[in-house]
């Protein structure tokens, strides 16, 4: 997380968002200069997620990290592109 906002926003990113279960992770990525954070819940569904991203940030991204290797967040990395 931190590489991506401690290091400054990369340069052809308008927005960073970033989703988590844990508030006290997405307090810190706020606080790193995360523009949006969504709290997802454990056994949520991905699609919902996804829809949920789309209607935060008010469009779909153009690029997504996943770095949980959580089956259902690389989901909803994927979905959150359709």
């Amino acid at each position: 997380m931190s590489s991506l906002t401690q290091g400054g926003r990369p340069s052809a990113c308008d927005m960073v968002s970033f989703l988590d279960i844990s508030e006290s992770r997405l307090k810190f990525a706020k606080q790193l200069g995360a523009d949006f954070v969504l709290t997802v819940e454990p056994g949520s569904e991905p699609r919902s997620n996804a829809d949920a991203v789309a209607s935060l940030i008010q469009c779909r991204p153009d690029v997504t990290i996943e770095c949980s290797g959580a089956e259902s967040s690389l989901q909803t990395a994927v979905y959150v592109r359709l």
